[in-house]
C-alpha cells in the first residue's frame, strides 16, 4: 500500500511536507527518506542500525533517530503520531507501483472508491511505515477482490489498492525486480582529445576465468599505494566533469563586481517539460502556510526583499509572464526553520522537485568534485 501523505513534527504543525508512505506489515521500524528529513528541517541523534533484508543479516548502517513526528492522509484531518523513526538514503519502493483514479476505474467492483484516491502527486515516496505504528496500517474497510484482481482497503491514512493491477502483467518484466552489473573502466587521459572526447568506441576485456594469486609481498606493496605522495590530490576527471569546465571557462564573465555563469545544462532545454502545475500546487500549499503563521509570512517576506534588494532575483518582465512553453520551469521554495536557529527562516528553492520523473537537477551538469582527499589534508 503506498498512498498521499503530509508529514511534520509534532511541535511545528503547520510545516508539513507532502510525500507518499508505504504501509508495511511486514517491516518492524519506521523509517524517512533522508532528503524529506533535511527538508523538514529535523534533528535527530546519529545511531548505527543492524539492518536485516533478504540478502544482508545484521549490516550496520548510518542513521538518524527521529522522535515525535505526525502523519495525516492527504485530505484527512486526523493525525496519527509516529514511532521513533530512523533516517534512510532509498525507499524500496516504485512509483509504478502508486495506484490513481485511473486503476480503480478499470475494475467496475473498485469504481466506487476511485473518487477516494488521489491522482498521482510531485512527490516522493518519503516514508516507508512498519508495524510498529499498527494505527497506520489497520484496515477499517476492505472491498474484497473479484478473481485474481486487486483488492481496495482502507486505512486512517486512505483508500489505496493492493495487488497486481495490469492485466498484462508479467514478472520479468517487473522493473523492481532487475538486476544489472555495471562495470566502468577510466579511458586513459593519452588517447583523449585536447577537447576531452576521445574516440567513439573503446574496447577492453574483461578476464573472468582466471584466478590471481598474490603473494603476501605483493599484496603489502598494493595497500602502501593507497599511502604514496604522488598520488595525492590526483583525480580522474569524467567526460561530464570536462563538460562542465568547458563551459565555465567560454561562458563565465565578470559583471557588477560579481563573477556571472550561465546554468550548465548537460543538454539543450528541448526536453524540458513545462512544470507550472506543479509549481502552482506548491505555491496554493504554501500560500496556506503563510496565511496561518504571520511569524512564518513576515519572515518570509523579509527574506525575498532582500534577495530582490540585493540583487539575488529579479521580476520577471511582463512580456515574458505569459510565456507558457516548454522551455520554462518553475522552481517552488518553502521555508524551514534550523533547530539551531529556531528564530531564523530560511527559505530553500527547490531544484530537486520532481515533474513528470524530471527535476531540475537532473538536467544539470555536477562538476568535478574539488575536495582534498584525507590524504592530502593529512600531507
Amino acid at each position: 500500500m503506498i498512498v498521499p501523505v503530509y508529514v511534520s513534527h509534532r511541535d511545528k504543525p503547520d510545516q508539513e511536507k507532502l510525500v507518499y508512505a508505504l504501509l508495511d506489515t511486514q517491516s518492524d521500524t519506521t523509517f524517512i527518506l533522508e532528503d524529506t528529513y533535511r527538508e523538514l528541517g529535523l534533528s535527530g541523534t546519529t545511531v548505527k542500525l543492524l539492518l536485516s533484508t533478504m540478502y544482508a543479516e545484521n549490516q550496520v548502517v548510518e542513521s538518524h533517530k527521529v522522535r515525535d513526528l505526525v502523519v495525516r492522509g492527504f485530505t484527512i484531518e486526523l493525525k496519527i503520531p509516529l514511532p521513533d523513526t530512523f533516517t534512510g538514503n532509498i525507499m524500496p519502493a516504485d512509483r509504478s507501483h502508486i495506484h490513481t483514479p485511473e486503476v480503480a476505474n478499470a475494475w467496475p467492483y473498485l469504481k466506487p472508491i476511485a473518487s477516494e484516491i488521489m491522482p498521482m502527486q510531485n512527490c516522493e515516496i518519503g516514508l516507508l511505515i512498519g508495524y510498529n505504528c499498527a494505527r497506520a496500517l489497520i484496515p477499517r474497510d476492505v472491498i474484497a477482490p473479484q478473481d485474481e484482481g486487486p483488492y481496495g482497503q482502507r486505512t486512517d491514512l486512505g483508500w489505496s489498492i493492493v495487488g497486481i493491477t495490469d492485466q498484462s502483467f508479467e514478472d520479468e518484466n517487473d522493473c523492481i525486480r532487475t538486476s544489472h552489473r555495471i562495470i566502468a573502466c577510466e579511458v586513459p587521459p593519452s588517447i583523449l582529445n585536447s577537447d576531452g572526447h576521445g574516440p567513439k568506441h573503446v574496447m577492453f576485456s574483461l578476464q573472468t576465468k582466471i584466478k590471481e594469486l598474490i603473494k603476501p609481498e605483493t599484496l603489502s606493496q598494493m595497500f602502501e599505494l593507497d599511502f604514496i605522495e604522488h598520488s595525492v590530490g590526483m583525480k580522474s576527471i569524467s567526460n561530464d566533469d570536462r563538460k562542465f569546465l568547458a563551459i565555465l571557462k567560454n561562458v563565465i564573465h565578470f559583471l557588477d563586481g560579481h563573477y556571472e555563469m550561465p546554468l550548465p545544462f548537460r543538454e539543450d532545454l528541448s526536453y524540458l517539460p513545462n512544470n507550472i502545475s506543479m509549481a502552482e500546487q506548491r505555491l496554493k500549499h504554501l500560500k496556506g502556510k503563510l496565511d496561518k503563521d504571520e511569524t512564518y509570512r513576515s519572515q518570509y517576506v523579509n527574506f525575498m526583499t532582500d534577495m530582490i534588494q540585493k540583487g539575488f532575483a529579479e521580476k520577471v518582465p511582463e512580456d515574458e509572464q505569459t510565456c507558457f512553453d516548454d522551455h520554462s520551469w518553475y522552481i517552488p521554495h518553502h521555508g524551514v526553520f534550523n533547530p539551531q536557529k529556531p528564530n531564523k527562516l530560511r527559505v530553500v528553492f527547490d531544484c530537486s522537485a520532481k515533474y513528470e520523473g524530471q527535476s531540475l537537477n537532473d538536467y544539470l551538469l555536477q562538476g568535478p568534485d574539488l575536495t582534498n582527499t584525507l590524504v592530502g589534508v593529512l600531507c
